[in-house]
């Protein structure tokens, strides 16, 4: 029985712990590839490479995470321009749906072994990453079709280095090399150069930023709108 408590890191698992891990997620991957629309593969495929890959930022969340405001405020201000946002969304863009696929696979001596490792930091982490999927997308301007979602997460993975942001960026550019879309990748790509350029977002103060414009926001997560034509832009984003 582990003696450690639930917030401290795991240790890491051996070389073959690591090669059965490796092999799980390996598994989820290719049946994903037999059937993309399976998105549930992603997530199970996630939940073995991240003991592997277990990204950063994990120190700040040894308790769950705070809520969003719920203050509209100015219509101009991100708190108005986030709530017109939602309204026109229809609710949420992302949602979280690790508690349906968790149970999926069990009973496996795989799933013993990633419940050996689980990091409840790591849970907290997603909780957050989850919650603030839309409100990334007003930050980013990124949209909600295919690409737009593509450029989020490889911006996510340059903000937090998640293994579900890498397969799920992974899988995107896979699809549109498929499809013969070559500006995707110059869009992933500016994409991640924003991320490593903008402060944490996840660690940003929203109760502070929700009242000011959202240019102002930007500014100050060093997170500049891009070009309208260099990729995909909400227009509820512009107002």
């Amino acid at each position: 029985m582990s003696s450690r408590t639930p917030t401290e890191a795991p240790p890491p698992p051996n070389l073959l712990e690591g090669c059965l891990l490796l092999g799980q997620a390996a598994f989820y991957a290719l049946r994903l590839l037999r059937d993309p629309a399976r998105t549930e593969y992603v997530f199970l495929a996630a939940y073995y490479t991240n003991v592997l890959w277990p990204g950063r930022l994990l120190e700040h969340f040894a308790t769950p995470p705070a809520a969003l405001p719920t203050d509209t405020g100015d219509p101009e201000s991100l708190g108005g321009i986030y709530a017109r946002y939602m309204k026109a969304l229809g609710g949420p863009g992302l949602p979280d749906i690790r508690t349906q696929v968790s149970g999926r696979d069990q009973g496996s001596f795989a799933a013993s072994l990633r419940r050996k490792f689980f990091d409840r930091r790591k849970e907290y982490r997603a909780q957050a990453l989850t919650a603030q999927h839309d409100l990334w997308h007003v930050l980013t301007g990124y949209s909600t079709d295919e690409v737009g979602e593509v450029c989020l997460q490889a911006f996510v993975y340059a903000q937090v280095g998640t293994a579900l942001s890498l397969l799920i960026t992974g899988g995107g550019l896979l699809r549109a090399c498929v499809r013969g879309e070559w500006s995707a990748f110059g869009h992933v790509r500016r994409a991640y150069a924003r991320g490593l350029v903008a402060q944490p977002l996840l660690l940003a103060d929203w109760q502070a930023l929700w009242p000011l414009p959202l240019v102002e926001v930007r500014n100050q997560l060093h997170l500049e709108a891009e070009s309208e034509g260099d990729r995909p832009v909400q227009a509820i984003c512009k107002a």
